[in-house]
């Protein structure tokens, strides 16, 4: 199990435990809200990051291009999709 779904896993859990004691008339923890904001933030990135580090295609190709990323620093590879024609920036490694 991949930390991002161990912490999504935990702040579901403490979310549904802050309902019930909600329910039973407890006021919500300040726990609960940060649990929430986690777990909104969890799936804001694997929205939209998860894309971008999606498994490579069978039919994907480097093109043997390679550029340093100006924002990150990191050495990037170019991949080439013969069937959809998308190119893909992969950090090389991987």
């Amino acid at each position: 199990m991949s930390l991002r779904n161990a912490l999504a896993v935990v702040c579901a859990l403490l979310l549904v435990w802050s309902a019930v004691l909600s329910y039973r008339g407890a006021c919500i923890h300040p726990l609960a809200w940060w649990s929430a904001v986690l777990l909104v933030a969890l799936v804001v990135e694997r929205r939209r990051y998860g894309a971008k580090m999606a498994a490579r295609q069978p039919d994907e190709v480097p093109t043997g291009e390679r550029f340093i990323d100006p924002e990150t620093g990191v050495a990037m590879e170019v991949w080439y999709s013969s069937r959809t024609g998308e190119r893909r920036y992969v950090p090389v490694g991987e």
